[in-house]
Formats: structure tokens, sequence, C-alpha cells
């Protein structure tokens, strides 16, 4: 208890020289703000030879400066940093008792430490093109490394009217068909340092493995559109080169039919409108759909062919082009919805198959034989690890009536 008088009766005998203090060192401090603002902050000194500069960085704002009560200070403590806080006054001096002139956010040593800067909580990822057949495609998940159709394609079954004790001979039976699709393999194999995986902020392991997932889901989506059958999927545009204009039943099956526009690289004008394209190419490619497969057609074509039909019209003068009414609601081109983000079809040239129209999920099936597949290799190579990716995904146009191309040409 004496002890505690003792400090008790040091703290009241220093009440009073404290405040005098403070007084007297805010007093100061407004009088070297108010030469500082006099002499402004290009470097002149006062008529004490006090630079203006350093005295206006060193200076508390009135709304940082606040009394000092007696009960929050040592007062060795107070004493030694009195002693330095003046020195730096007369001259400069910011070496005793760890006093700074001025500190920058933007150096780490004067002060930018203390200021780290905010991790986002999300990784900014670049976006990329792709063709998003799967949302509109047929799928299926098999056991094994293929999948196997059934194809009836073949109308020879006969039959007839008969009467009522008329003989009645036997008549043809049509023959099936398969269609098998295999599941192709696609890898990756990236690596980084075990050590980064240990001491980085971020789950570097589970960032690559959806960078790898995304890639791979990239390259799936082009094969799936003009993958050529060989290692892996093949895509719907695959069959352009065989691609004829002979309506269905009369083609044979495994081929597709295209309807040209009647001009090279674009469409023919409109006679009677100087400068408008005739869009009729799109309403016959609608008329070679058989109604079965149109209640639930799609066009299909990337943005920059988009932009150019944007702008047709018909021969009333009215867009043929209809963006959605309500937000996620597709447009439609001539009352039928539209994805124009099938960037793996061509741009609009001369003999390009730029856009496609049909029911994609009859007319094209995807073959899953598993997801995304990762392994990890922490043993190979010593300090690294290395992800071992793979994805086995097959696809195949399985009904060649159900999809149509449009050919930018004359014929």
């Amino acid at each position: 208890m004496a002890q505690n008088e003792q400090i008790d009766a040091l703290k009241e005998a220093l009440k009073e020289p404290l405040a005098e203090y403070s007084g007297r060192l805010n007093a100061r401090i407004d009088e070297l703000e108010a030469r500082s603002n006099r002499a402004g902050l290009g470097g002149s000194t006062t008529s004490t030879g006090f630079n203006a500069k350093l005295a206006a960085e060193a200076v508390l704002s009135n709304s940082q400066r606040r009394v000092v009560k007696p009960s929050e200070v040592d007062p060795e403590e107070m004493q030694a940093y009195a002693s330095a806080y003046g020195s730096y006054l007369r001259r400069g001096d910011a070496t005793a008792h760890n006093i700074k002139a001025a500190m920058s956010v933007g150096s780490d040593p004067d002060g930018g430490y203390w200021v780290p800067g905010q991790m986002a909580e999300n990784i900014l990822t670049r976006m990329y093109d792709t063709s998003p057949l799967r949302d509109i495609a047929g799928s299926v998940t098999i056991a094994s490394d293929h999948y196997t159709l059934p194809i009836d394609t073949n109308d020879a079954i006969s039959g007839g009217w008969v009467g009522e004790t008329e003989d009645r001979p036997e008549t043809d039976t049509s023959e099936l068909g398969e269609q098998t699709i295999y599941a192709r393999e696609q890898y990756a194999l990236p690596k980084i340092t075990q050590k980064l995986i240990d001491d980085s902020i971020r789950d570097v392991g589970t960032w690559l493995e959806g960078k790898i997932a995304d890639k791979l889901g990239r390259v799936e989506a082009t094969s799936l559109v003009s993958g050529t059958g060989v290692k892996q999927p093949r895509g719907f545009l695959d069959y352009k080169s065989a691609a004829v204009t002979t309506d269905d039943g009369s083609r044979a099956w495994g081929v597709l039919q295209y309807v040209p526009t009647g001009a090279a690289g674009g469409f023919p004008k409109l006679s009677g409108t100087p400068g408008a394209d005739d869009p009729s190419a799109l309403n016959t490619l609608i008329g070679k759909l058989k109604g079965v497969y149109r209640r639930n057609a799609t066009w299909v074509m990337n943005r920059s062919t988009a932009a150019v039909l944007r702008n047709l019209r018909d021969n009333q003068g009215r867009f043929i082009w209809q963006d959605g009414i309500a937000a996620g609601q597709p447009a439609t081109l001539l009352g039928y919805p539209v994805r124009d983000d099938f960037e793996d079809l061509p741009d609009i040239a001369s003999d390009s198959y730029s856009i496609a129209f049909g029911d994609f999920s009859r007319g094209y099936l995807i073959v899953d034989r598993q997801g995304v597949r990762v392994m990890r290799d922490p043993l190979t190579s010593k300090g690294w690890v290395k992800f071992y990716t793979t994805k086995r995904t097959g696809g195949d146009v399985v009904d060649f009536d159900a999809i149509k191309l449009l050919k930018f040409a004359a014929s």
C-alpha cells in the first residue's frame, strides 16, 4: 500500500507541471503551424531558421492532437521523449527516440510495412471463348469405353390394303444398323513446387485444378463443334465437306444437308431495296427442317455472325432479329432462339458454314466416361507436385435430319 500511495502522490505532484507543459507544447505547435502556413511548403525558412516543410510534416493535425492525461504517462519516458522532441524541433534530429519526420506508404522502410495490401478473396480469371454445345445437345454417361446405338433408318418394310378373303403374302422387313461413339481421352500434366503449395496464402492446388478443368472443357467444346473424330469427338461441323443440298429421305444417312445463301461470303441483295441484304435463305433453312425438329430448334453462330444478322430486315423493313424481352431470355431469329456464343463456328466468309440450325438435343450426342480426374504425384520429381489430369469424352451426330447448315455461297 505504501508503494501505491507513493505512486499516487507522484502522479498528483506531476499533474500540474504536465498540464502546464502540455499547454506550452500545444501553443508551440500552433505557432509552428502558423509559420509553416505563411512560409508555404516549398522549403523556405523562417527567421528562426526552421524549415517550414519539415515542420508541416512533423506537426499533428488538430483532429489528431489531444491533451495527455498524467495517468497515461510514465515520467521517465515523458522526460526522454520531451528532450528528443525538442532536439528535433531545434535541429531536425529525428534519430533520437525513434522520431520520424515523414513516413510513407510508398516506402516500406518508412512505414509501408505497416500498411499491408488487402488480398482479394477471389482470383480474377480471364474468360475465354468457347462453344457451349453441352447446353443444347443430348448426353449420356457410360461405364465402358464406347457407346453403341441401334440405328433404324431403313424404310424397306412394306404392306398394303387387302380384301377380306384375299391372300396375304409376306412383306419386306427393315434392317437395323448401329453407330458407335468412343470416349476419347485428353490430359494435362502441369507441376508446381511443394513449397509453393505449403506456403502460399491461397490453396494453389485447388486453383490449378480449376484452371486445368477449364482448359480441358474448352478444348472439349471445340472438338464437339469441329473435331475430326480421330482421337477426339467428331463435331457436327466436320460433316460440312460431305454436306449436300439434297432433302431428307433422298440423301444417304450420315450426310448433313446445307442451304446456300445465294451469294459468296454473305447474303444476296434484296431486290427493290438498294443496299439491303436478302435474308430469305434463313427462311428456306427453317423450311428444310421437319416439324418434329422445329419444336426444339435453335440457331447457333458466333458473335461476329450475330452482329451481321442483327441488321437484317425483311421485305417490310422489319428487323428479323429480336432481343429477349426480359433478362435471361434468349434473342430470337425469325421466331427461334439464338445462341450467339459458339465461337468455334467460323466468321462469315466465302463458302463458310457459319450458321447451324436444328434440334441439337436429338441431333448430337455427347458421351461421358467420367468427369475430370486428377491424380497428384509428389514422388516422381522431388520437390515438385505433378497434377496428372484426364477427361474422357466422345461425341457425334446421331440424327442427320435434325441439324441443318447454312453455307455462305452462291450454290
